[in-house]
């Protein structure tokens, strides 16, 4: 039987527009119906799943951020901020400095 953690939290919250009970049963293992929902329910109650969000926003900043760094400053400022305004999250303090490096 699969127990929650935070592996599957995190691909629970990425995936979860399929359909959390379809992603907990197909790509998690777990056997009983409605573990995704329920569980969905369980993060967003105590604030884990916006932390969550704001963890996944931050990968794809730093991705982009590192992938377009050294040949399109322009795009990579503007892919790194547009996520950021997108999920309402502050610019961090590291990218503001990049940001800074690089105007």
């Amino acid at each position: 039987m699969s127990k929650w953690n935070l592996q599957k939290d995190i691909y629970l919250v990425a995936y979860h527009e399929i359909g959390a009970d379809f992603v907990a049963q197909h790509d998690l293992g777990f056997k009983t119906k409605g573990a995704g929902e329920k569980r969905v329910k369980e993060l967003k109650r105590t604030g884990v799943w916006e932390k969550i969000e704001a963890y996944l926003a931050a990968q794809t900043v730093m991705q982009s951020w590192h992938t377009l760094t050294f040949s399109r400053h322009e795009e990579a400022r503007e892919i790194a901020l547009n996520e950021l305004e997108t999920r309402n999250l502050p610019v961090p303090e590291w990218l503001k400095e990049q940001l800074e490096k690089a105007a």
